[in-house]
């Protein structure tokens, strides 16, 4: 299922919130959500409208530095990684990584296609840049 997100300036984005709205309707909220595409694609756009859309008062930031952030929402915790810096699976465990996904909780994960064995038990997310800077939101079942 493949929809697009029109980026209308820098604040406002057309159809974000439906496509959110609909993936978590196919996903379920407490699932693995596997997010890849280039930088500025719209991965950490896409959580941040996700983690509103759930009901958070957080404010959802990337977590390039610190790896993971977590955020509070009426149904429990989402957890939001960012394994772009990561060199190995190995440093992904080291943040219990294994654990986090067998959690009972929302889980968001950028970068997991550098470590596709990771990549299971939920959807992946693929976001690409269109020649009219829209975006192709991609959702697969993996």
């Amino acid at each position: 299922m493949a929809f697009v997100v029109k980026i209308l300036d820098q604040v406002l984005l057309e159809g974000l919130e439906d496509a959110v709205k609909t993936i978590l309707s196919i996903t379920g909220v407490k699932t693995n959500l596997f997010l890849s595409g280039n930088p500025g694609a719209g991965k950490t756009t896409f959580v941040r409208a996700l983690v509103k859309f759930l009901g958070s008062r957080d404010l959802a930031l990337s977590p390039s530095f610190s790896l993971m952030n977590l955020y509070s929402f009426p149904e429990g915790t989402i957890y939001h990684l960012d394994l772009y810096r990561l060199d190995d699976i190995e440093e992904a465990f080291d943040l219990d990584i294994e654990e986090i996904l067998y959690s009972h909780e929302t889980k968001l994960i950028e970068w997991a296609d550098k470590f596709p064995s990771l990549m299971k038990n939920g959807y992946q997310i693929v976001f690409e840049i269109n020649q009219d800077f829209s975006r192709k939101i991609t959702l697969l079942k993996v």
